[in-house]
C-alpha cells in the first residue's frame, strides 16, 4: 500500500477540525508535508542509516581494472563498502595510490563525481572477479502535487500526520525553529515505533530542555 499527500492533509485537518479546508488549504498543506517528508528522511538517515539505506553490488572484473565502476541511478552517497569477506574497505586518496597499480583483492577505494554520476575506483587491479557489497543512501524525493504518493513507508503516515498537524497549527512558531527542534516534533513517535534509537541530545530536545 501507499498513501498520498491528500490523505495526510485530510488526517491533519480532521484533528484541527477543518475538514472543509477553510483555514488550511492544499497550497499551505503541501508545503508543510514536503518539509515533513524531508525531516523524517533526514532523521532516519542520521539515526538509523541501516533502515533507510539500500544495498548495492560492485562487480569488479579483471578487464575493468581498478575502475571506474558505476553506482545505482538513485545514488546519493556511500554508507559502507565491503569485500567478499565482509571487511570494510578503507577510503583512500587518489594521490596515495601508486602510478603502477598492483594486482590483487582491492582493500581501499576512492570516488569521483556527484550523486548518480559518481564512479568508484579501487586501490588495486582485481586479480579475478569480485562482487563487493555495500550500502548507499538514495537521493531524496518528495511530492510535487498534493495527490502524489508520499515516498515514505506506510507506517510513517502517522508520523507525518503528527508533523503536519503541529506545524500547520503553529506556523509562526515553526518558522523560527532550527533543525533539531523540527526533528523533535516527530522524534517521540519514531522512537515508539522503533525507527530510531534514543540518544541524550535528542532526548533533551524531546523533553524541552533546549
Amino acid at each position: 500500500m501507499s498513501f498520498t499527500g491528500q490523505q495526510v492533509a485530510n488526517d491533519a485537518r480532521a484533528l484541527m477540525r477543518d475538514p472543509g479546508a477553510v483555514n488550511w488549504t492544499d497550497a499551505t498543506m503541501i508545503t508543510v508535508i514536503q518539509e515533513g517528508i524531508d525531516i523524517i528522511r533526514r532523521l532516519l538517515e542520521r539515526e538509523n542509516p541501516d533502515f533507510w539505506s539500500k544495498p548495492m553490488t560492485v562487480n569488479l572484473t579483471v578487464a575493468g581494472a581498478n575502475g571506474p565502476y558505476t553506482v545505482p541511478a538513485d545514488f546519493s552517497y556511500l554508507v559502507a563498502l565491503q569485500d567478499i569477506y565482509l571487511n570494510d574497505l578503507v577510503p583512500v586518496r587518489r594521490e596515495s595510490v601508486a602510478p603502477s597499480i598492483a594486482s590483487g583483492p582491492p582493500r581501499g577505494y576512492w570516488m569521483e563525481g556527484f550523486e548518480e554520476n559518481t564512479v568508484i575506483y579501487f586501490d588495486m587491479n582485481p586479480d579475478q572477479a569480485y562482487a563487493y557489497k555495500g550500502r548507499y543512501m538514495p537521493k531524496a524525493t518528495t511530492i510535487a502535487a498534493i495527490t502524489d504518493n508520499v515516498p515514505l513507508p506506510d507506517f510513517c503516515r502517522t508520523v507525518l500526520k503528527v508533523w503536519t498537524t503541529k506545524v500547520a497549527f503553529q506556523m509562526d512558531e515553526y518558522a523560527t525553529m532550527d533543525e533539531d527542534q523540527k526533528m523533535s516534533i516527530v522524534m517521540p513517535q519514531m522512537k515508539n515505533m522503533g525507527l530510531v534509537d534514543t540518544n541524550p541530545i535528542v532526548a533533551a530536545f524531546d523533553e524541552g530542555y533546549f
